[in-house]
């Protein structure tokens, strides 16, 4: 994909990325948020639970999948990271894992959720909160490097 052939009709940049589940998993992300500060949950409200858990067991596939369409890594992408992105690109491959761990974690321990004592309930919150943090965080440099790749690829700059 050469600058000239970008500046001529340029694709759309979320469909070249290929971002599985893109939207769906910043929805999940403004829905879990709240439910992990909620304070019914504090006193594990079984229909609380039952909702978080089908949210992360949600956000857990879209990440797994996601990972395995490997975003920056596939061909329409990857083709595109200039070399001083490209650890970057694989620093960001590489939190996957973390990121599919954490939510691995959270699904495997949310439905014991109202059996747990108060305090291990406040861990799992405090686990929660990280998470969402930390996706959010993690898709924002994603964008940001496609969003770098992109401008270098149409001829931005270097």
């Amino acid at each position: 994909m050469g600058g000239d052939a970008m500046s001529a009709n340029p694709p759309d940049p979320l469909s070249l990325a290929d971002r599985a589940g893109y939207d769906e998993i910043k929805t999940l992300l403004d829905e879990l948020e709240p439910l992990f500060d909620d304070t019914t949950l504090r006193r594990a409200d079984p229909d609380l639970v039952e909702a978080l858990g089908e949210r992360l067991r949600h956000l857990h596939a879209l990440i797994r999948v996601r990972h395995a369409a490997g975003f920056v890594d596939n061909p329409g992408c990857a083709e595109m990271i200039p070399p001083h992105l490209i650890g970057d690109q694989q620093r960001l491959l590489a939190e996957h894992s973390n990121i599919i761990g954490l939510i691995d974690r959270l699904v495997r321990l949310v439905d014991s959720v109202p059996d747990r004592s108060a305090e291990d309930r406040e861990v799992f919150l405090l686990r929660g909160r990280e998470l969402v943090a930390v996706l959010r965080r993690h898709e924002a440099e994603e964008d940001r490097l496609f969003y770098l790749a992109y401008w270098h690829d149409s001829g931005g700059g270097d």
